[in-house]
């Protein structure tokens, strides 16, 4: 997470995919939460947690260099 970083909340997120792209590689990773992350400057925002990563290191899905987007269930297995 980046300094001054805080989750004040979290809710499941059935349903939802984490998208990865490494090169032409592209991945599909279940998101376990939604969490609200507040800023420093008391600013809010909305992201998810994908713990399925070997590498994760506790961050939320958008800090991750390779991360694309969130999709819904449906619109992974249209994409397949």
């Amino acid at each position: 997470m980046r300094s001054g970083d805080k989750i004040v909340h979290i809710v499941p997120a059935a349903g939802y995919y984490a998208h990865y792209r490494d090169g032409d590689e592209k991945s599909y990773n279940p998101v376990a939460a939604w969490v609200v992350i507040e800023d420093e400057e008391g600013r809010q925002r909305v992201d998810g947690v994908d713990p399925s990563g070997t590498h994760w290191d506790g961050s939320p899905c958008s800090y991750a260099s390779n991360f694309v987007e969130f999709v819904y269930r449906e619109e992974r297995e249209h994409r397949r």
